[in-house]
């Protein structure tokens, strides 16, 4: 693992008449700004 990457799970691709799952992946500059988007994410 990385303290700068979030890797989640969500239904994401809704090209079809069924939504399917995707892996989604992002990566950061810093840890700091890993720990702002997880503090943000956490809240919705």
């Amino acid at each position: 693992g990385s303290d700068r990457a979030w890797v989640w799970n969500t239904y994401a691709d809704y090209a079809d008449e069924l939504p399917k799952p995707e892996l989604l992946a992002i990566r950061f500059l810093n840890a700091e700004n890993a720990q702002k988007f997880k503090a943000k994410f956490e809240e919705c």
